[in-house]
């Protein structure tokens, strides 16, 4: 297949990559739902159930005990690896926002999470920084999966990475009922910017945002 042209492939320790398969597979077949492909029914992963909100009687679809947060900081930890040639540990401090809305079940319904306003942040700070040239950028699977990323400074000096991560459209896929997002997020390594990292531009310049809450978007 002409997608997995310039795999991103980075070494782990089977004990620690092989648990993960079944969230990859799970992931696999959410992502593959917009080329409009379904798994056969003995290799379905995915349990989608019916849900309602208290604001609303309109239902919408929900997959539940898929963790695509922890999958999501799984692969930055790759594409940190990949830029920076250095480990990150698994309990580095992370605020990671996936591209679907989230929330709790309970017996009445499903509470959906507010969006954050970090969120509207991490997607500003990526756009200004993309104008400026000054990104960190992984581009693999024949350009379906794009990563980008840039350091700054926080309020207390410690050295923060702000990313995002665009794969195959999946912003395509939340329901349409609930804001669009991208995927976005933070982490902040102990061992602080790498050698490697970018900086953010500390310029201010005014920008068009039309989609705050897309860091791939206009």
């Amino acid at each position: 297949m002409s997608d997995r042209d310039f795999p991103l492939k980075v070494a782990a320790h089977t004990a620690c990559n092989n648990p993960q398969s079944e969230q990859d597979e799970i992931i696999g077949q959410l992502v593959a739902v917009i080329h409009g492909k379904h798994p056969e029914p003995e290799r379905a992963r995915l349990a989608p159930h019916l849900f309602k909100t208290p604001d609303s009687e309109t239902p919408f679809l929900a997959f539940i005990g898929t963790n695509v947060v922890g999958q999501i900081w799984r692969w930055v930890r790759g594409f940190h690896a990949a830029l920076y040639s250095e480990f990150l540990p698994e309990d580095t401090r992370t605020a990671v926002h996936s591209p679907f809305p989230s929330g709790t079940a309970e017996d009445d319904g499903f509470t959906i999470e507010k969006i954050k306003g970090q969120q509207y942040l991490f997607v500003w700070i990526l756009k200004k920084n993309r104008i400026a040239h000054r990104l960190d950028r992984v581009v693999c699977y024949n350009g379906k999966c794009v990563y980008e990323c840039v350091w700054m400074r926080m309020d207390n000096g410690s050295w923060a990475c702000v990313f995002g991560l665009e794969i195959y459209k999946w912003t395509e896929l939340a329901d349409k009922h609930f804001p669009t997002r991208g995927c976005v997020g933070l982490y902040q390594p102990l061992s602080g910017r790498p050698r490697r990292g970018t900086e953010s531009t500390t310029i201010e310049f005014p920008f068009l945002n039309l989609e705050p809450l897309d860091p791939f978007g206009s």
